[in-house]
C-alpha cells in the first residue's frame, strides 16, 4: 500500500467517523467541517488521481465485467488479469492454469480441484466466506486506521456477503456492477462543496465505507494468489449498494 493509499484512507477515516459520531450521539454537531480547506482539497486531488490512475481503470473493468456475468474466458478480462501478475513480477508462465486457478478460487466457476486441463492439474477450492471475511480484517487492519474505522468497514462488507455469493454463483438480479459511480459520486460532492468553508461534503457512511473499501483492496489486487480473490470479492461488495439498491 503506497503513503498516498494510507492517506487517502485517513483522510476518508475522519469523514466516516463523523458519519457514524453523528448517528451515534444525537447532540453531536453535525455539519461541522471535519477537514480543513487543505485536507479536502488533498482528499480531492488523491481521490481524482486514484479514480485515473491505470490500475483502476483496467482493475475496475475487470472486476466489474466479472460481477456482471461476463465470460470468464474473455481474452481481455484474463489478459487484465494476467499482465497485472506481469507487473508485480509474477510469472506468465502455465497462464492458463493460473487463471483457471483464480476463477475456480473466486467461484465463478466451479472445476472440482484436481481436474486435469490442457496437461495440468486445478489446485484451487472456491474461497470460503469466512476465510475471505479474515483476509479483509487483517488488510484493514494493516493501514493503520483506528479499530472503530475497521470495525464500521467490516460490517459493511459483512452486509453484502449474502449480495456477494449471490454473485459469485451468478444467481442474481442486480443492474450491472460499477466500481466508478461511489468514487465518482464522492469526487462530485467534495468539489461541489470545496469552496463551503462551514460544512463538509454530504457524503452517507455508506458512499465513504465503499471507496475506502475499494482503495484499500486496489492496493493489493493482483500481488499474490489469495488478494487477488479477496480483492476481487472486496471491490465488489464495495460496488453492491449501488446496484443491489442495499441501504
Amino acid at each position: 500500500m503506497t503513503n498516498d493509499d494510507i492517506e487517502l484512507l485517513g483522510l476518508m477515516a475522519a469523514l466516516l467517523l463523523d458519519c457514524d459520531n453523528s448517528q451515534t450521539y444525537s447532540n453531536y454537531p453535525a455539519g461541522g467541517a471535519v477537514l480543513s480547506q487543505s485536507e479536502a482539497h488533498k482528499l480531492l486531488i488523491l481521490l481524482e488521481e486514484f479514480a485515473s490512475s491505470k490500475k483502476f481503470v483496467e482493475g475496475a473493468y475487470f472486476v466489474e465485467r466479472l460481477a456482471g456475468g461476463a465470460d470468464v474466458y474473455d481474452p481481455s478480462i484474463r489478459e487484465i488479469y494476467l499482465s497485472w501478475r506481469k507487473r508485480q513480477g509474477r510469472s506468465r508462465a502455465m497462464a492458463s492454469v493460473h487463471w483457471r486457478n483464480f476463477i475456480n478460487r473466486l467461484g465463478v466457476v466451479r472445476e472440482r480441484s484436481g481436474y486435469l486441463t490442457g496437461g495440468h492439474l486445478i489446485q484451487a477450492e472456491r474461497m470460503e466466506l469466512d476465510y475471505f471475511i479474515k483476509m479483509e480484517r487483517k488488510l484493514l487492519s494493516s493501514t493503520g486506521l483506528k479499530p472503530r474505522v475497521v470495525e464500521l468497514l467490516m460490517s459493511f462488507v459483512e452486509a453484502r456477503t449474502q449480495a456477494l455469493e449471490k454473485i459469485r454463483d451468478r444467481d442474481y438480479r442486480q443492474n450491472q456492477i460499477s466500481l466508478k459511480i461511489p468514487l465518482n459520486e464522492i469526487i462530485h460532492k467534495i468539489r461541489s462543496s470545496r469552496n463551503k468553508m462551514d460544512s463538509t461534503p454530504p457524503l452517507s457512511a455508506n458512499q465513504i465505507s465503499a471507496v475506502m473499501i475499494i482503495v484499500a483492496d486496489f492496493s493489493v489486487l493482483f500481488t499474490t494468489r489469495d488478494w487477488d480473490v479477496c480483492g476481487t470479492m472486496s471491490s465488489i461488495a464495495g460496488a453492491i449498494p449501488h446496484s443491489a439498491g442495499l441501504p
